[in-house]
């Protein structure tokens, strides 16, 4: 899954998928009181959710989920890298929502200037030609 935050990609992978496994950064941060994002671990957050693909694709898992913004072809290469090492399959589904609906509803309170910059990224990404994608489709939502 791509798209800034609050594009509906949760929303998307619930009415559109079951029996799957998703793994997200967001997961890192739940606690047993709620959802407390700190920033400074962040890099920590992506390692983990990186891990918990690796171990789905070394159980052969049928369908995995990488539910990140993954608005750069950067924070998309680790998980295609890994899902080519392992002969599996690859759909890129991109999410579109205009940027002022989406930081009105994001649940992280990611500012307005911050969704923008992440439909710009979204919107210049070049995906390298040599990724063997089964289907990349974009879906811009109302």
């Amino acid at each position: 899954m791509s798209g800034s935050s609050g594009s509906g990609k949760n929303t998307y992978i619930k009415n559109n998928y079951t029996n799957c496994k998703v793994v997200s950064a967001d997961d890192f941060f739940e606690t047993s009181t709620g959802y407390v994002f700190n920033h400074n671990l962040l890099g920590k957050a992506h390692a983990q959710c990186f891990r918990n693909f690796i171990s789905f694709l070394l159980e052969n898992t049928p369908l995995i989920i990488v539910n990140n913004t993954n608005t750069s072809v950067i924070e998309i290469a680790p998980y295609v890298a890994a899902a080519n090492a392992f002969e599996a399959t690859i759909e890129l589904i991109t999410l579109i929502k205009d940027p002022a609906i989406c930081a009105a509803r994001n649940v992280h309170n990611v500012p307005l200037s911050t969704i923008n910059r992440m439909e710009q990224s979204i919107k210049n990404r070049t995906l390298p030609k040599h990724w063997n994608f089964t289907s990349i489709k974009t879906i811009t939502q109302d």
